[in-house]
């Protein structure tokens, strides 16, 4: 079962926009980032829950991005004056691959750390990417009410170690079970995390990410 509309989504960024003339007539807001059509460095993500109360209805991930700009000639020129970029100029990008239910309690979807091109987006130097952070987001509904939104994500070094990353969930967060709902939890590192005030540990429940390296 599929569970993700998303499909493979790239966030536009600003753009490609000539070098002369006044910089402040320029709108960089239209450039678009664009997919790397042949990645080299590509992940299967695995989600499992463990112990969750109710289904999860849907979900999806996220990959992000930073340009990393070193010598200052990739992005367009900064105001002399403040050091700051054009405000339409953004140096994030987005990619959102198909997230896939593979069992009834495991969501699969593969992503690359190098999944978006490197190219000279502004006519000036190519402008290289940063992988930053791997997201993935699982939502469960209770019927006619908003989704409870449940998150965890791996950042570049824990994608590399190849050890499965655990985020527990308090289970009282889940749709039916806090009024108003939260719509929102993060996974916490470890339970002791988890704990109340009085030193009580609620009942949680977890998920686990593991990414795996896809041979090319």
């Amino acid at each position: 079962m599929n569970i993700s509309k998303w499909g493979v989504l790239l966030v536009l960024g600003a753009i490609v926009v000539p070098l002369g003339g006044c910089e402040d007539d320029v709108d960089y807001s239209k450039v678009k980032y664009e997919h790397n059509p042949n990645p080299k460095e590509r992940y299967e993500l695995t989600a499992t829950i463990d112990g969750a109360p109710g289904e999860f209805n849907d979900g999806y991930m996220q990959a992000i991005y930073t340009i990393i700009d070193k010598n200052g000639h990739c992005l367009p020129p900064r105001d002399q004056w403040s050091g700051a970029l054009p405000s339409s100029v953004p140096t994030n990008g987005y990619e959102s691959p198909a997230l896939t239910q593979s069992a009834p309690n495991t969501w699969k979807g593969e992503f690359s750390t190098d999944g978006l091109l490197e190219k000279a987006y502004y006519g000036r130097d190519v402008c290289r990417w940063r992988f930053d952070v791997v997201e993935l987001f699982l939502m469960a509904r209770e019927p006619g009410k908003k989704f409870e939104k449940f998150q965890l994500d791996m950042n570049p070094d824990e994608v590399l170690s190849g050890k499965p990353k655990i985020g527990y969930f308090r289970k009282d967060r889940y749709p039916g079970r806090v009024d108003p709902p939260l719509n929102y939890s993060y996974g916490q590192p470890e339970a002791e995390s988890l704990k109340e005030m009085d030193g009580h540990i609620p009942d949680f429940f977890t998920m686990t990410l593991t990414a795996r390296k896809i041979a090319p």
